[in-house]
């Protein structure tokens, strides 16, 4: 599971937070640090937006859902 955030984004932390609890593993793609991974996120998805969560084949920009 990858999760695209960025450090000023409280549905990231709130997101890493609840995963963290949860002893869920991830891997952090801060956004703002990672030109290339993002711009491959927004080819993929159309849109750029944090948090994303990508998981296998599935993407999910968590941001749209209640939390």
């Amino acid at each position: 599971m990858k999760i695209y955030t960025n450090p000023t984004c409280h549905y990231c932390k709130k997101i890493k937070d609840s995963l963290d609890n949860a002893n869920v593993k991830y891997e952090e793609i801060n956004a703002s640090e990672n030109q290339t991974e993002w711009n491959e996120l927004v080819r993929i998805t159309g849109i750029g937006i944090t948090p994303t969560i990508l998981m296998q084949e599935e993407v999910w920009c968590t941001c749209l859902f209640s939390i």
